[in-house]
Protein backbone atom coordinates (compact mmCIF):
# COMPACT_ATOMS: atom_id res chain seq x y z
CA UNK A 1 0.00 0.00 0.00
CA UNK A 2 0.25 3.64 0.21
CA UNK A 3 1.77 3.59 3.68
CA UNK A 4 5.32 3.37 2.34
CA UNK A 5 5.51 6.67 0.46
CA UNK A 6 8.54 8.84 1.18
CA UNK A 7 9.63 12.41 0.57
CA UNK A 8 10.63 12.14 -3.13
CA UNK A 9 7.23 10.63 -3.97
CA UNK A 10 4.61 13.33 -4.42
CA UNK A 11 2.00 11.13 -6.11
CA UNK A 12 -0.93 12.42 -4.07
CA UNK A 13 -0.46 16.00 -5.29
CA UNK A 14 -1.01 14.88 -8.89
CA UNK A 15 -3.86 12.39 -8.44
CA UNK A 16 -6.69 14.84 -9.10
CA UNK A 17 -7.85 15.17 -12.69
CA UNK A 18 -5.79 17.70 -14.64
CA UNK A 19 -7.71 20.71 -15.87
CA UNK A 20 -7.28 21.00 -19.61
CA UNK A 21 -6.86 24.56 -20.84
CA UNK A 22 -8.11 23.61 -24.31
CA UNK A 23 -11.62 22.76 -23.04
CA UNK A 24 -12.10 26.15 -21.37
CA UNK A 25 -10.25 28.87 -23.23
CA UNK A 26 -12.36 31.74 -21.86
CA UNK A 27 -10.20 33.63 -19.35
CA UNK A 28 -9.29 30.67 -17.12
CA UNK A 29 -12.82 30.06 -15.84
CA UNK A 30 -13.18 27.50 -13.02
CA UNK A 31 -9.76 28.22 -11.49
CA UNK A 32 -11.36 28.87 -8.10
CA UNK A 33 -12.75 25.33 -8.18
CA UNK A 34 -9.26 23.94 -8.85
CA UNK A 35 -7.58 25.89 -6.04
CA UNK A 36 -9.43 24.06 -3.26
CA UNK A 37 -8.33 20.55 -4.31
CA UNK A 38 -4.76 21.73 -4.84
CA UNK A 39 -4.66 23.07 -1.27
CA UNK A 40 -5.78 19.74 0.12
CA UNK A 41 -3.42 17.99 -2.30
CA UNK A 42 -0.57 20.15 -1.00
CA UNK A 43 -1.46 19.16 2.55
CA UNK A 44 -1.59 15.51 1.53
CA UNK A 45 1.80 15.71 -0.20
CA UNK A 46 3.35 17.06 2.99
CA UNK A 47 1.90 14.16 4.94
CA UNK A 48 3.35 11.58 2.51
CA UNK A 49 6.81 12.37 3.75
CA UNK A 50 8.04 9.80 6.23
CA UNK A 51 7.21 11.47 9.49
CA UNK A 52 7.38 10.36 13.09
CA UNK A 53 6.25 13.75 14.39
CA UNK A 54 4.98 17.13 13.23
CA UNK A 55 6.18 19.42 16.01
CA UNK A 56 8.54 22.38 15.90
CA UNK A 57 11.54 20.38 17.16
CA UNK A 58 11.58 18.11 14.11
CA UNK A 59 14.81 17.12 12.40
CA UNK A 60 15.44 15.94 8.87
CA UNK A 61 17.56 12.81 8.70
CA UNK A 62 19.07 11.56 5.46
CA UNK A 63 19.10 7.77 5.52
CA UNK A 64 21.70 6.43 3.07
CA UNK A 65 21.70 2.75 2.24
CA UNK A 66 24.34 0.66 0.48
CA UNK A 67 22.30 0.69 -2.76
CA UNK A 68 22.84 4.45 -2.99
CA UNK A 69 19.23 5.24 -2.10
CA UNK A 70 18.80 8.37 0.04
CA UNK A 71 15.56 8.75 1.97
CA UNK A 72 14.76 11.88 3.95
CA UNK A 73 12.84 11.26 7.17
CA UNK A 74 11.43 14.00 9.37
CA UNK A 75 11.53 12.91 13.00
CA UNK A 76 11.04 14.47 16.40
CA UNK A 77 14.32 14.86 18.27
CA UNK A 78 12.86 12.74 21.08
CA UNK A 79 11.66 9.88 18.81
CA UNK A 80 13.52 6.62 19.35
CA UNK A 81 15.43 5.12 16.43
CA UNK A 82 13.42 1.91 16.75
CA UNK A 83 10.47 3.86 15.29
CA UNK A 84 12.59 5.21 12.46
CA UNK A 85 14.01 1.76 11.74
CA UNK A 86 10.51 0.27 11.65
CA UNK A 87 9.28 2.90 9.18
CA UNK A 88 12.38 2.51 7.02
CA UNK A 89 11.95 -1.28 6.96
CA UNK A 90 8.34 -0.88 5.80
CA UNK A 91 9.46 1.54 3.09
CA UNK A 92 12.21 -0.82 1.87
CA UNK A 93 9.94 -3.86 2.22
CA UNK A 94 12.41 -5.78 4.39
CA UNK A 95 12.17 -7.23 7.87
CA UNK A 96 13.22 -4.81 10.56
CA UNK A 97 15.75 -7.29 11.98
CA UNK A 98 17.82 -6.92 8.78
CA UNK A 99 18.09 -3.10 9.05
CA UNK A 100 21.01 -1.55 10.96
CA UNK A 101 21.62 2.19 11.50
CA UNK A 102 25.05 3.79 11.96
CA UNK A 103 26.09 7.35 12.78
CA UNK A 104 29.75 8.37 12.53
CA UNK A 105 30.61 4.69 12.12
CA UNK A 106 28.93 3.57 15.35
CA UNK A 107 25.75 1.46 15.58
CA UNK A 108 22.66 3.32 16.77
CA UNK A 109 20.70 1.52 19.52
CA UNK A 110 16.95 1.17 18.95
CA UNK A 111 16.15 3.03 22.19
CA UNK A 112 18.41 6.02 21.42
CA UNK A 113 17.02 9.39 20.30
CA UNK A 114 18.56 12.13 18.15
CA UNK A 115 18.88 14.22 21.32
CA UNK A 116 20.73 11.38 23.09
CA UNK A 117 23.29 11.14 20.28
CA UNK A 118 23.54 14.89 19.51
CA UNK A 119 22.31 14.25 15.97
CA UNK A 120 21.46 17.52 14.23
CA UNK A 121 19.08 18.54 11.48
CA UNK A 122 20.29 17.26 8.10
CA UNK A 123 22.55 14.56 9.56
CA UNK A 124 23.28 11.48 7.51
CA UNK A 125 22.51 8.06 8.92
CA UNK A 126 24.18 5.13 7.19
CA UNK A 127 21.89 2.15 6.78
CA UNK A 128 23.04 -1.40 6.21
CA UNK A 129 20.45 -3.90 5.06
CA UNK A 130 21.49 -7.51 5.47
CA UNK A 131 20.97 -9.45 2.29
CA UNK A 132 18.57 -12.33 2.81
CA UNK A 133 19.81 -15.64 1.45
CA UNK A 134 17.98 -18.91 0.99
CA UNK A 135 20.42 -20.82 3.21
CA UNK A 136 19.85 -20.90 6.95
CA UNK A 137 22.33 -18.68 8.78
CA UNK A 138 22.91 -18.76 12.53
Amino acid sequence: GAACNHAPSLKSSQESKPVSSSTRSSKGKKRVKRSRPSNTAAQKSKSTRRSISSQANDLKLVLKDSDGDNVVFRVNSSAVFGQVKSSFAVYKEVEEKYVHFFHDGYPIPADATCADLDIEDGSEINVEIEKCTSGAKK
